[in-house]
């Protein structure tokens, strides 16, 4: 579950936004942390396979799912 938030575009954006408020004039952009992350941060089993599917759907649900209750406030 850790892995899928962490590759979620809102876990990228915290990650790319963090990197550049800690390091002045770094510019990465999210298919880069993203291609980092599952390729040397994460163990092979965490970013492929039908768990990572599953926990990535359930990611994207509850996003969804907040969005829609802070549009309707």
């Amino acid at each position: 579950m850790i892995g899928a938030i962490m590759l979620s575009e809102k876990g990228l954006d915290f990650i790319s936004r963090e990197l550049k408020r800690t390091t002045r004039g770094l510019r990465v952009g999210n298919d880069e942390i993203n291609a980092i992350i599952q390729g040397e941060v994460l163990k092979r089993d965490v970013v492929e396979g039908e768990l990572i599917d599953q926990a990535k759907a359930r990611v994207k649900k509850a996003a969804n799912r907040k969005l829609s209750k802070r549009k309707s406030k």
